[in-house]
């Protein structure tokens, strides 16, 4: 029972951690899948993450266009109402004269 046990857990761990170094380094080989990963190091595979930084200078390139369409429209309603003066309700007036 106890060696079936260790046979397991040594072939998880050839499988984790054996197959993920040896993985790695295989680039002189050029297995490196060359849309996804280039070559970095000493014969190792990195991944790119440049799409990553496209998407977020993207997020933030729209944020900062709504936040500036955002001011430009409070501006013009404050530039369209401020030519209105508001009017001025007198109930007290109209109660006392009426009676």
């Amino acid at each position: 029972m106890y060696s079936s046990m260790k046979i397991t857990i040594f072939s998880c761990f050839y499988v984790v951690v054996i197959t993920k170094v040896s993985a790695e380094y295989y680039c002189e080989s050029a297995i490196c899948d060359v849309t996804i990963e280039y070559c970095c190091g000493e014969n190792k595979c990195c991944k790119k993450t440049v799409e990553v930084w496209y998407y977020w200078a993207v997020m933030l390139l729209v944020f900062i266009v709504l936040i500036i369409a955002a001011c430009f429209y409070m501006k013009r309603l404050r530039n369209k109402y401020s030519s209105y003066s508001k009017l001025e309700q007198k109930f007290d007036e109209v109660i006392t004269t009426q009676a």
